[in-house]
């Protein structure tokens, strides 16, 4: 999932044919996204927050840290290997329900006055988020050279967000944050090796 890697994330797959016209996809994630790396950009574009006890309020801070596993699993059905047995699994048109797990850590910092010391102190803020995905792809998968894969596909997901120590799901945050919560579209390529 190369283009995983822009939002610090290693995404690698290992696809299972079962027969001419399914296959099972397992998925493990590895999250390490910082300001200094290639995730600079996803990260400088989170609109995050966090509950203030002391304000008693939602404040917003700037993500300096994501980091975290997850894992998913999809059931693919290919659609052509009844007419034409050169698309058989793993090649050719597919339709997949796909769900996945994420758990992640949230850092970043904030300035809280301190009223004591009258002056602006940097606090820490840390938040753990658990992350509910499900839904369909429809792709396309190509198989090169008898060598290598490479895979295009379009669908759209229901992904639930939820902090822990939080009762419900996040609400209100826009559809490129982490803790987004909501119908989303998905789609993306992959790259693979052929056994």
């Amino acid at each position: 999932y190369p283009v995983r890697l822009f939002e610090g994330t290693l995404q690698l797959s290992v696809e299972r044919v079962l027969n001419r016209g399914n296959a099972i996809e397992l998925s493990a994630m590895a999250t390490y996204a910082s300001k200094e790396g290639i995730a600079n950009y996803y990260l400088s574009n989170q609109s995050l927050q966090y509950f203030s006890a002391a304000a008693n309020e939602y404040i917003s801070y700037e993500s300096e840290n994501i980091s975290g596993l997850g894992a998913s699993f999809a059931w693919r059905n290919y659609l052509l290997p009844r007419s034409k047995a050169e698309n058989s699994a793993p090649r050719g048109i597919y339709v997949a329900p796909v769900v996945m797990y994420r758990r992640l850590a949230l850092s970043g910092f904030d300035q809280e006055y301190n009223v004591e010391e009258e002056k602006m102190e940097l606090i820490e803020v840390t938040q753990k988020l658990n992350v509910f995905s499900g839904g369909f792809n429809i792709g396309w998968q190509f198989v090169l050279w008898k060598a290598m894969t490479a895979d295009v596909y379009v669908g759209g997901m229901l992904r639930l967000s939820k902090y822990e120590g939080d009762e419900k799901f996040t609400k209100y945050s826009q559809v490129q944050n982490i803790d987004f919560s909501g119908v989303m579209p998905n789609f993306g390529v992959k790259i693979g090796i052929v056994k």
